[in-house]
């Protein structure tokens, strides 16, 4: 032990006989770990928020299902619930409940509203379609309201419909209007509709509420002008169902973007088997989603390049540094250690004399 103490003492002090090379020693070393540690940090770092960045805002199409055009014989109550158990079905059976933010099935019946422009004239607005959506959002819809108020009985509507149209027409008022359905040689008058409340375009483009997500998404689905009822009350003929599937990107994983994509491919192919085991047969599934996140992928390899490339080199010079400030300390320690032990000889001999 006194001999290990006395060793620590004499490299001690041969330390602070080279205090040059050790202060270059320990510069090269500390600059080496550093470069090291920072570049970890910021390659783990972008892990966290790193596909909300690239994508800078939530996509309005993640993951969509939409089947062709349909006839229902049951009331349109049961097939909302059957259409929400079977996704709830094929998302529990993929463990994918803390993943997925929000599931909405919307159902559309094209149609025509007719108007009296400004100048007296008779106006067909075409593909101005009926949409049916989730009571949930309703509330939000009160407060956008132009003109009128919500349905009150499943025979009325609100209509979504811009500026200029409410300028130049009679539609932003409320009461009856024409309604038309598409046929293979243009339109026929279907039966009167009932408006209650008229949004204006703009407002509902620019609400920036609760619900924006999941209304920037079914601005993305609808048509430009349309109509809006409770789900419930949605005719049952002549109509097609939209699903939509919207997920927690932030719990997107940045290194680990194959996993990810096969988790939403997944999804995908189950909802296709269960739905059509449900009597869906012709569906037409958009994962959009899988897409961004490939191209994500291919960003990210690039972005791990650059950085190995930009951060190697210091690394390089910083640890030769440290490597050749060792070496020179340790020619030093050893010179000083042969001039110790000469010194030490010569005394012994001057002594013995």
């Amino acid at each position: 032990m006194r001999k290990f103490i006395e060793q620590l003492k004499i490299y001690f002090n041969l330390l602070l006989l080279n205090r040059r090379s050790t202060i270059l020693s320990f510069l090269g070393l500390g600059l080496s770990l550093i470069l090291i540690a920072q570049g970890l940090i910021f390659t783990y770092s972008f892990q966290y928020g790193a596909f909300e960045e690239y994508t800078g805002e939530t996509p309005t199409r993640q993951v969509s299902i939409i089947t062709s055009i349909l006839e229902f014989s049951e009331e349109q109550s049961d097939i909302i619930d059957n259409l929400h158990n079977v996704s709830q079905q094929s998302i529990e059976s993929l463990k994918l409940n803390s993943r997925i933010r929000k599931v909405d099935w919307h159902f559309e019946k094209a149609h025509a509203i007719g108007v009296k422009a400004n100048n007296g004239k008779f106006q067909l607005i075409r593909e101005f379609n009926l949409f049916g959506m989730s009571f949930d959002y309703f509330s939000t819809l009160q407060k956008l309201l132009f003109n009128g108020t919500l349905p009150a009985s499943s025979s009325e509507v609100i209509v979504v419909t811009k500026s200029s149209t409410i300028s130049n027409s009679n539609l932003g008022n409320t009461g009856e209007f024409p309604l038309y359905v598409p046929t293979w040689g243009g339109y026929i008058y279907e039966k009167p509709i009932n408006v209650s409340g008229i949004i204006e375009r703009e407002d509902l483009d620019a609400y920036e509420g609760s619900f924006r997500d999941d209304f920037q998404s079914m601005l993305d689905y609808f048509t430009d002008e349309f109509m809006i009822i409770n789900n419930v009350n949605f005719p049952t003929e002549n109509v097609r169902a939209i699903g939509r599937f919207s997920f927690y990107l932030n719990e997107i994983n940045s290194f680990n973007i194959k996993q990810e994509i096969s988790m939403v491919n997944g999804l995908c192919q189950e909802l296709s088997r269960e739905l059509k085991e449900e009597g869906y047969e012709h569906l037409f599934v958009y994962n959009e989603l899988g897409e961004i996140l490939k191209s994500f992928s291919d960003e990210f390899r690039l972005f791990q390049l650059f950085g190995l490339l930009f951060l190697a080199p210091l690394t390089a010079v910083t640890i030769a540094l440290s490597s050749f400030s060792a070496n020179q300390l340790k020619r030093r320690q050893k010179h000083h250690i042969a001039l110790l032990y000469q010194r030490g000889s010569s005394s012994l001999q001057n002594s013995f004399f």
